[in-house]
């Protein structure tokens, strides 16, 4: 089963269908809250199915083609990484046209949870993990809303 629907409703319809034996494939995030994430995830492993998250940035072929350079090795190993995104923004209209949008309770978060997920992947399976990261977020920097709507990372690996 393929599960693209509003993020608060991932749990139920995920627990459901491994109830009734089939695999998952989940659009991100697993759940709003954490214990709806490890809800899931124990009724993968009762009912013996696959659970997986989407990642579909992988599959662009610019990103596949920077992983191969990266891991070819021909440039050298990575000394620094500077990974800026700004044509993720979404304006205000996106936040209007729902009411689940960009709220605590039945989204999840903001940019972190809805954007930022996509780009955290790229970034790790294009470089690996960090070893140290620093974050900040603003809550409601550039739109009204309750969630972080801006976020800068610093991380670093190991060398």
């Amino acid at each position: 089963m393929i599960i693209a629907t509003p993020h608060f409703a991932h749990e139920t319809i995920a627990v459901r269908a491994f109830k009734n034996g089939l695999h998952v494939l989940c659009d991100k995030p697993s759940g709003v809250y954490s214990r709806q994430a490890r809800l899931i995830e124990e009724a993968a492993d009762d009912s013996g199915k696959v659970f997986s998250m989407v990642f579909n940035q992988r599959t662009l072929p610019i990103y596949i083609r920077l992983k191969e350079l990266v891991e070819s090795g021909k440039y050298g190993s990575l000394k620094r990484v500077n990974w800026v995104v700004t044509d993720w923004y979404r304006p205000e209209q996106y936040y209007k046209s729902s009411s689940w949008h960009a709220t605590w309770d039945k989204d999840g978060g903001g940019v972190l949870l809805n954007q930022c997920p996509h780009n955290l992947d790229l970034l790790q399976w294009i470089c690996g993990n960090p070893v140290r990261v620093q974050g900040f977020c603003h809550e409601g920097r550039f739109h009204d809303k309750e969630v972080e709507d801006d976020v800068t990372a610093y991380m670093e690996w190991e060398y």
